[in-house]
């Protein structure tokens, strides 16, 4: 088993990581404000701004994904999508949001959900596939069926570059903990996730243009999306 303190060492060099680039960007426009004439401080300003809000969505979104923390609460699928949609505006990914309600096989008098794990789930996910999306795409998030036992699947398009075959393989549950990097360590979070909530990935289908993500309940996994009050 993967020591904690490594795994979280590696889920802090993914958190720097992400954060290097805007935060350096804010450095350089204050830089360059101190030594520019003022016809261009309008200009540098808005990438300042820009920067910081950059790397203001993304800690709220870090503390969802990677933390444990109650200051981010989902009421319905309707805050997962908003909460979703608010993090993508960082990047250069569109988001298509069809979970608007429940499948219609679900009787919610006799049913609950639990958001709050499914909304880091998907914010985990949505996290991972958006790295094959440099230059932007199109991230799906739908319900194939109306059966309850069918869960969300997501699909990325775009121009997309390969998935590490290392983020994959953790995916799969193909590498040892030994053996797992900082590069993987945010797919072995999303696997833990899935596993304590008695999911697992049915197809991970890639492609230079298209990456399928299916979801599938385990046998006598412990929660499901839906479960009986």
């Amino acid at each position: 088993m993967i020591p904690p303190l490594r795994f979280a060492q590696m889920l802090s060099s993914r958190l720097c990581h992400d954060l290097i680039a805007p935060v350096g960007a804010i450095n350089s426009g204050l830089e360059l404000l101190l030594d520019d004439g003022a016809e261009q401080n309008a200009e540098l300003l808005q990438v300042v701004r820009t920067s910081a809000q950059t790397v203001a969505r993304r800690l709220v979104f870090y503390r969802a994904v990677f933390g444990f923390s109650a200051a981010v609460q989902f009421k319905g699928l309707q805050d997962v999508s908003r909460f979703l949609q608010d993090y993508l505006t960082t990047t250069k990914v569109n988001l298509v949001w069809s979970l608007y309600e429940e499948p219609s096989s679900v009787d919610m008098a006799t049913s609950e959900i639990d958001y709050a794990s499914w909304g880091r789930i998907l914010a985990n996910l949505t996290l991972l596939l958006c790295e094959a999306a440099p230059r932007g795409g199109t991230l799906t998030i739908k319900y194939t069926s109306a059966d309850p036992s069918i869960l969300p699947v997501l699909i990325l398009e775009g121009a997309l570059v390969p998935l590490k075959i290392g983020v994959e393989r953790t995916l799969w549950n193909l590498v040892a903990e030994d053996d797992i990097s900082p590069h993987e360590a945010q797919a072995h979070l999303a696997t833990l996730l899935l596993e304590e909530m008695g999911v697992e990935i049915e197809r991970l289908e890639v492609s230079a243009e298209r990456i399928t993500l299916t979801l599938k309940k385990k046998q006598g996994g412990l929660r499901s999306l839906f479960s009986q009050k």
